[in-house]
């Protein structure tokens, strides 16, 4: 079901691929995971639309176990530079996030229910009981250093760790995510 949502989406041009790295302010070129830009799903699906949902920026089927990851891509360097105190830049980013998981939501049922797709009700049912992650993903590999580490759990994650959601947010370094999913390959 998740394939034939994918094959759809692509064939009817709502979902362009990319390497995540590309994805993100600063561009990491050496990433090999192929995502859909899901800010240009919400922009072919929602043109025109006066009020556009926040939506998160990449989708990523993962059709073998039964999937959805949703991925927001954040800056390390630039909260740090630009949002001072980073308590201030974190609490806007949490604020925002449970609104890019509505969005993105609200998106994917644009897509569900159109009328060429005509999923059956068991496929909905498929649909609604299928895994969905929301990944938060800093470009600052937060594996490669220790003090990094310690910093990220004890203040970043654990400050999403506490947002009310169906799904726990994930919190990943880019390069921890892009080997994640090289490996299921």
């Amino acid at each position: 079901m998740l394939h034939k949502i994918e094959t759809f989406g692509n064939q009817k041009g709502f979902f362009q691929y990319t390497k995540i790295g590309l994805l993100n302010s600063t561009p990491v070129q050496n990433t090999k995971t192929d995502v859909i830009d899901f800010d240009k799903t919400k922009d072919v699906l929602c043109k025109g639309d006066r009020h556009q949902p926040k939506s998160c920026d990449a989708l990523k089927f993962v059709c073998e176990q039964n999937r959805l990851d949703f991925l927001e891509l954040k800056s390390v360097a630039n909260i740090v530079k630009y949002n001072k105190p980073i308590e201030k830049s974190i609490e806007d980013i949490r604020f925002a996030i449970p609104k890019k998981i509505e969005g993105s939501n609200q998106i994917m049922k644009h897509i569900l229910y159109h009328e060429e797709l005509s999923l059956s009700q068991v496929e909905f049912s498929e649909y609604d009981n299928c895994s969905k992650n929301f990944y938060l993903i800093v470009d600052h590999d937060i594996s490669q250093d220790g003090f990094s580490t310690f910093y990220f759990d004890m203040v970043f994650a654990s400050a999403f760790r506490q947002i009310e959601s169906d799904n726990p947010i994930i919190v990943k370094g880019l390069m921890d995510i892009d080997n994640m999913y090289e490996n299921l390959i």
